[in-house]
């Protein structure tokens, strides 16, 4: 058996949920409202493992490695996938931190709280959804804001990229007099070395969350990284991590490995045209940080294919490739002939 915790304020025992636009722990019941130096103290003082023990028990749910939970506040069973590390229960939005999820390798070092609210990711969707091409399932969900906060698991790689470039260029000039033209072609020797430092590059820790549209969301600012609480997951959706470390670091490297060669490509100009092979690649002072980081994000499934669009929960920007459909692109088309030949019609009447 595993617990978890519960957040609970100290003044009526509701449930507490961080607040994005105060920054701060809110009891929607009575009002009240703590920073997190006040959420620490409080916590300390009463033990939090009093509030494990009334927490939700957690047991194995079925071969897939399911879970399942008993809420203590409405007794009802709340099912969660095996990475799940904060959620609700379903039936009366308690909030809860699976504190077995964050456990040793799997505890962050870092997180960045939400800074970007439920309304202004809302917002943000519903003006993607403005288009007549856009099929009717996801207006409906735009316009009823089903959107969900979730702290995503991030591996964040430091590393200085060291290579080279060797090659041969050509120089080709030309010129004529009364009687000949001239080509001179003129071969040299290209050798380039770059020694460059990558701080904190991104890859995201969740199989299931496209690496693409992670990528399309940065970049973050990592100055306001944080302490990793779990206080902060309280009232939102996480995971920890089923994408490890080493394997995320091909990514990494596929990254810093473009980048690298893009600068040395551009360092090689003035020449007709020039062959080159990279050499001396390598890494040094590797390093690698645990954190999660904000994303407000929205699945929808349309002709059978899941379509996701999402937010950097920090700054705003978005990215996902929201479908259009067919049948609104035809019938707007149609419109459209229509008007026109109607108009035709009647142009031709008058004449």
């Amino acid at each position: 058996m595993a617990t978890a915790i519960n957040y609970k304020c100290p003044n009526c025992a509701a449930a507490l949920a961080f607040e994005i636009s105060t920054q701060k722990w809110d009891c929607h019941f009575c009002n009240s409202s703590f920073n997190k130096d006040e959420l620490s103290r409080i916590s300390s003082q009463k033990g939090e493992s009093r509030i494990e023990e009334a927490g939700w028990q957690a047991e194995a749910f079925d071969k897939n490695n399911m879970i399942a939970f008993t809420c203590p506040s409405c007794g009802g069973r709340v099912i969660a996938e095996k990475n799940t590390a904060a959620t609700f229960c379903v039936y009366c939005h308690n909030p809860t931190v699976l504190a077995a999820q964050l456990q040793g390798e799997y505890r962050p070092a870092r997180i960045i709280p939400f800074k970007k609210t439920k309304t202004e990711a809302v917002a943000a969707l519903q003006n993607h959804c403005k288009g007549p091409f856009m099929p009717k399932v996801f207006k409906e969900y735009a316009r009823r804001g089903e959107m969900t906060g979730l702290y995503v698991p991030y591996w964040l790689f430091s590393a200085v990229a060291r290579a080279g470039l060797t090659g041969r260029g050509e120089k080709v000039s030309s010129w004529s007099d009364s009687d000949y033209r001239y080509t001179k072609t003129d071969s040299y020797r290209i050798e380039r070395q770059v020694s460059v430092p990558f701080n904190l590059v991104p890859a995201d820790a969740s199989e299931r969350l496209d690496d693409k549209l992670m990528e399309d969301m940065e970049p973050f600012a990592y100055s306001q990284l944080t302490d990793f609480s779990m206080e902060y997951l309280s009232g939102h959706f996480a995971e920890s991590y089923d994408v490890d470390a080493a394997k995320s670091s091909r990514r990494f490297e596929q990254r810093i490995d473009k980048t690298v060669t893009e600068i040395l490509k551009g360092s090689v100009h003035g020449f007709t045209s020039y062959n080159y092979s990279l050499t001396n690649r390598d890494l040094a002072r590797r390093t690698t940080l645990y954190v999660m980081l904000p994303v407000w994000i929205i699945m929808v499934k349309y002709n059978g294919i899941i379509h996701t669009f999402a937010m950097n929960g920090q700054s705003g920007k978005i990215s996902g490739r929201l479908p259009f459909s067919w049948k609104r692109v035809f019938a707007w088309f149609g419109t459209l002939a229509g008007a026109f030949s109607l108009l035709f019609l009647l142009g031709g009447l008058f004449l």
